[in-house]
């Protein structure tokens, strides 16, 4: 499941949750279909992620996907650290 309601942001990049799967499936050299669902279809999707023995996702999950996740003002470039890109660190798992 893909959902572009919302963008990442911590560094200097916003990426989709969709350009993360992907990123992450070049990394580990995997081919996935990724398929993008409307909220509609999303809701069911997090329905039945909620009805069935294991959690995998829910309505509030999907919920969540609709808030940005983007920080305006990137107190992490104000502490003193050693920031890396995505594309540095997705290889390291």
């Amino acid at each position: 499941m893909v959902l572009e309601f919302s963008a990442l942001k911590v560094g200097p990049k916003v990426y989709t949750l969709n350009q993360i799967i992907k990123l992450t499936c070049s990394v580990m050299n995997k081919k996935r279909i990724v398929l993008p669902l409307n909220k509609k279809l999303s809701l069911i999707q997090g329905y039945l992620g909620e009805i069935i023995p294991f959690d995998i996702i829910s309505r509030d999950n999907i919920f969540s996907m609709e808030v940005p996740s983007i920080s305006e003002n990137n107190f992490l470039k104000k502490v003193d650290m050693n920031l890396k890109s995505v594309e540095e660190i997705i290889p390291m798992y």
